[in-house]
């Protein structure tokens, strides 16, 4: 378990926006509830946005969601809110921020993968609305980092960075405006990062060395990014992936955002048993679950050796 909450650096490939881009699902608009109750979680839609909800989803001791939709929002129908908890784990217990962000729960090998791709591009600010509601003087984070994987020393180089850390309770919705301060204007990015954490203490490392409160709370909408006048950006390959009817008792349409050149679906059981592979030739492919017991099942989505989504579905017959 304690492997599971250990951080692991790995970024995909995305290309580029115009002045402002306005992110996959940025509006937080688009959700859909998962798992068969009380172990039930919120996502949301696109692929693009990630937390820590699918510890949910495990066995005891499981993890308490942490991301939920609401319609406390700045606009449209529906925001984020992210609230820190605790998971209880003897001796002792594991504290958990509540964590939106281009971060991708891998339940299978015990990491987080962070980032999306984004080659060229330079973002020049993280725009958004946000409100916060402190537990012990907490604060709380929102984070944009460009950066370029080094083949020469095996390691990811930070190019652009803006951090910023909001202390005081804030009850309505308000602006944040960060500017991207540049290290290094020679190489070119290939990843993005965004997060936004419900606590400040938070490490992007391994989430059991950060602090927090349990019970601070921020809410976010309408995110976006903005580059120079003039640059584009377009999204990459960030693959969606919905999987239904979920729960299911005998087959699941598994509908993928583009049609893969080797699509492959490994389904694994909670203890991270490889149960089957799935060829996925099509956009929308079918696939039979019926042979499976009761419970939950997690998956990878590949295109040959290339890891693209992950998610969870529920067998219920």
């Amino acid at each position: 378990m304690k492997k599971l909450l250990f951080v692991m650096f790995t970024f995909f490939a995305v290309q580029a926006g115009i002045a402002q881009s306005v992110l996959p699902n940025g509006d937080f608009e688009n959700w859909t509830q998962v798992g068969v109750a009380p172990a039930q979680i919120w996502q949301l839609d696109g692929g693009f946005w990630g937390t820590l909800n699918e510890l949910v989803l495990l066995p005891p001791p499981s993890g308490p969601a942490t991301v939920f939709r609401t319609d406390t929002c700045y606009s449209g129908q529906y925001a984020a809110r992210m609230t820190s908890n605790l998971m209880v784990y003897l001796p002792y217990d594991i504290f958990l921020p509540g964590l939106l962000g281009t971060a991708q729960l891998d339940m299978i090998h015990g990491t987080i993968h962070l980032g999306k791709p984004c080659p060229a591009c330079k973002p020049e600010r993280l725009k958004g609305f946000y409100k916060f509601k402190p537990m012990n003087g907490d604060s709380c984070t929102a984070l944009l980092v460009v950066s370029k994987w080094n083949t020469t020393d095996n390691k990811r180089d930070t190019i652009g960075y803006v951090r910023g850390n909001f202390k005081n309770a804030v009850d309505t919705y308000t602006a944040f405006d960060l500017p991207v301060v540049y290290r290094n204007n020679v190489l070119v990015p290939d990843t993005i990062t965004i997060l936004l954490v419900s606590s400040g203490g938070f490490s992007v490392t391994n989430l059991m060395g950060g602090v927090g409160q349990v019970g601070s709370t921020m809410w976010a909408d309408a995110v976006t990014v903005d580059y120079a006048a003039g640059i584009q950006q377009i999204a990459g390959r960030d693959v969606a992936v919905n999987t239904f009817p979920n729960p299911s008792s005998n087959l699941i349409t598994v509908e993928l955002g583009e049609k893969l050149n080797q699509g492959i679906m490994e389904v694994y059981d909670v203890n991270a048993r490889l149960m089957a592979t799935f060829n996925l030739p099509e956009m929308k492919n079918s696939i039979r679950v019926g042979s499976f017991a009761n419970g939950i099942y997690f998956y990878k989505i590949l295109d040959g050796k290339y890891f693209l989504n992950s998610g969870s579905f529920t067998v219920k017959k």
